[in-house]
């Protein structure tokens, strides 16, 4: 038994072996997949106004009148798919919150509720955003490439105000179309630089706004399949959005930024 099983082991080798170079032969022509994972250090500044049918919302500063003037950390997910030389598809996911227990220093309408001054109240601000990219690659140099792009992004914010009586929590899904530039420029074979901005302006019946989200990044290998990753992330809007009644409309005119790092993993 045990000399028929040596000779069908050797009678495979070459067949594994052809194999393998075949797989790596046949790999080696796609592109490279990325999945970066990384933390966001973000921070968030701007203004916010959220009512109802009946209650117009107070216009709330996120530090001046929410104190939320820390730093959070969250996910920051990448996932780029090489589909050819010239195109690839792009995809991100991230999640900031911010939080802060406090004694109101002005009253505030918001989502139809009535905070009074010096109320004292749980805030949390929390936004999702997921995109889909497709890549076109129009400058394809020995170390600089430019890629046109084009897709979609679903902006979730959520924002919720609780004191002793309750909570008022509300909430939107904002789908919008995306088209933007990416930027890659290496530097060896162990050290890039990315960059990329997407964004849009639209203007539809029942609101208006605009949106813009860009980061950079500096990728250096550390050996075969893996990758340090260090970078900034800038996102900001400027939305207004009526509600039924006339010249009521919730807006958000706030920006997210910071550093972000983590590991990439290259397939």
């Amino acid at each position: 038994m045990k000399r028929s099983l040596l000779i069908v082991a050797v009678l495979l080798l070459p067949t594994v072996a052809a194999a393998q170079d075949w797989w790596e032969d046949e790999f080696e022509e796609y592109p490279p997949i990325t999945l970066e994972l990384n933390a966001w250090i973000a921070e968030i500044g701007g203004i916010i106004q959220w009512g109802d049918d009946t209650t117009p919302g107070s216009e709330i500063d996120f530090k001046d009148d929410l104190g939320l003037d820390s730093a959070a950390v969250g996910p920051l997910i990448r996932l780029d798919i090489g589909i050819t030389d010239l195109w690839d598809i792009r995809f991100s996911f991230w999640h900031t919150s911010f939080d802060n227990c406090l004694a109101l220093p002005e009253t505030i309408d918001f989502g139809g509720t009535t905070f009074p001054a010096g109320t004292e109240v749980d805030v949390e601000f929390m936004m999702d955003a997921y995109t889909a990219l497709l890549g076109y690659k129009f400058v394809d140099g020995e170390q600089l490439d430019l890629t046109f792009l084009f897709g979609a992004g679903v902006f979730r914010p959520q924002m919720t105000i609780e004191d002793a009586a309750g909570e008022t929590e509300r909430n939107a899904t904002i789908p919008t179309p995306l088209v933007g530039f990416a930027l890659n420029i290496e530097f060896s074979d162990s050290l890039d630089f990315r960059a990329q901005v997407s964004g849009m302006s639209l203007d539809i019946s029942d609101g208006n706004g605009q949106v813009l989200d860009a980061e950079a990044a500096f990728r250096l290998r550390l050996f075969e399949g893996l990758c340090l990753v260090g970078g900034y992330k800038f996102f900001t809007t400027d939305a207004e959005f009526t509600t039924l009644v006339e010249d009521q409309f919730n807006r958000g005119d706030f920006t997210i930024e910071g550093p972000f790092f983590g590991l990439g993993l290259i397939f």
